[in-house]
């Protein structure tokens, strides 16, 4: 089949509910098939067109491929979507009601026992926590130059001023209980699916430490987990041959031994 026919066949589609005055957005693609397909969905970082900004990600390799149906919700404090708490729960529980909706309408194009999460930066905090708390929905996780704890992360000597104001104005109140609230570490006994932990040995934004720490209480707890630091990689760590030698195999994979 042609590019042109699959984007012809290929459907976007804007999701929105609201849940105690919060509005959460999404945009669902979808494509028609016998079959039931997985579900990928992916979670954007700091970036102001939010779940949209996913349609522009390595991901777009994948969108017309017939593969994988896909899920890009925007985190509140983003596009038209709520007001922002830095990676708390009203952000996660928000994004799982949208999850829960889109099964309600659109149910029957998907392999329920086969969804996936892909999180980018304070993404990849999200994802993490969507897994840990909901670990009955989200079947394998890719994270990509993520923040697991949170106080580690506020309390870094050499953070991004810039980045700690947003910490400051939206984490409220800003209280070591709320850090730990946005800290995955803390819970990674919940988790049950395997992790992928993607992160940049020359990450200035978030130190590389964050993904060792993670993968180290994965290892006590003795969870599936993955870690590649990438030689050479800053923070823009999920570039299309990560994704390529990575991420694609990982997901399509039943294990990742």
């Amino acid at each position: 089949m042609s590019d042109n026919l699959k984007e012809k066949t290929t459907t976007f589609s804007e999701i929105t509910l609201e849940v105690d005055n919060e509005i959460q957005q999404g945009l669902s693609v979808t494509s028609p098939a016998s079959l039931k397909k997985p579900l990928i969905i992916y979670i954007h970082g700091h970036n102001f067109s939010g779940g949209w900004s996913g349609i522009s990600s390595p991901l777009r390799l994948k969108i017309f491929s017939g593969e994988y149906n896909f899920l890009f919700p925007t985190q509140i404090g983003y596009g038209r979507s709520g007001q922002p708490d830095f990676c708390g729960p009203k952000t996660v529980d928000l994004i799982h009601c949208l999850v829960e909706k889109l099964k309600i309408e659109k149910g029957e194009l998907f392999d329920w026992g086969r969804v996936y999460l892909v999180g980018v930066s304070r993404g990849a905090t999200v994802a993490t926590l969507l897994a840990e708390k909901y670990p009955d929905v989200y079947k394998k996780v890719v994270v990509l130059g993520g923040v697991y704890d949170m106080n580690k992360d506020y309390n870094w000597p050499t953070k991004d001023p810039l980045i700690k104001q947003n910490m400051d104005k939206e984490i409220v109140p800003l209280t070591t209980a709320e850090l730990e609230k946005r800290s995955p570490i803390l819970f990674t006994k919940l988790l049950q699916a395997p992790i992928l932990i993607l992160h940049g040995q020359k990450d200035k934004t978030v130190s590389s430490q964050q993904a060792i720490d993670l993968a180290t209480e994965l290892e006590k707890n003795s969870k599936e987990y993955k870690l590649v630091l990438v030689e050479n990689a800053d923070h823009g760590v999920g570039n299309p041959q990560i994704f390529k030698e990575y991420i694609w195999p990982f997901l399509s994979e039943l294990r990742i031994n």
